[in-house]
């Protein structure tokens, strides 16, 4: 198994007829970082030390859009009204500091995507 040195991501979505938040957990990639820095300069977004809670939101939106299409949303609405929850977690599943994830402290299985109403 590939380790790669981007956050994997839990996120809890309110989605829209649902009552219960719906979680998604994605792994990040070189992908999700190059998108951030592009969109990043392009809108003159802070950088991830300045607001680590847009990136870490950010690099979730565009991992979770770009593999499994279940969201069909802009960044602005999944930051704003549908994340609930959004951390980063280490390789056996436990919530770190986003500070952690950002400076790369953290490597995982490359693609697990799993999607889980909570209860």
């Amino acid at each position: 198994m590939t380790k790669l040195p981007t956050p994997t991501v839990v996120v809890l979505l309110e989605i829209p007829g649902k009552e219960d938040l719906t979680e998604y957990t994605v792994q990040t990639d070189n992908r999700d970082w190059c998108a951030w820095e592009l969109t990043r300069s392009r809108k003159n977004l802070p950088t991830t030390e300045e607001a680590p809670m847009i990136w870490l939101n950010f690099m979730a939106h565009h991992a979770l859009a770009k593999r499994s299409r279940v969201i069909e949303m802009d960044f602005e609405e999944f930051m704003s009204q549908r994340a609930v929850k959004c951390f980063p977690v280490d390789e056996t599943g436990k919530e770190i500091s986003v500070e952690e994830a950002a400076a790369g402290a953290v490597s995982a299985d490359p693609f697990p995507l799993e999607a889980v109403a909570n209860s």
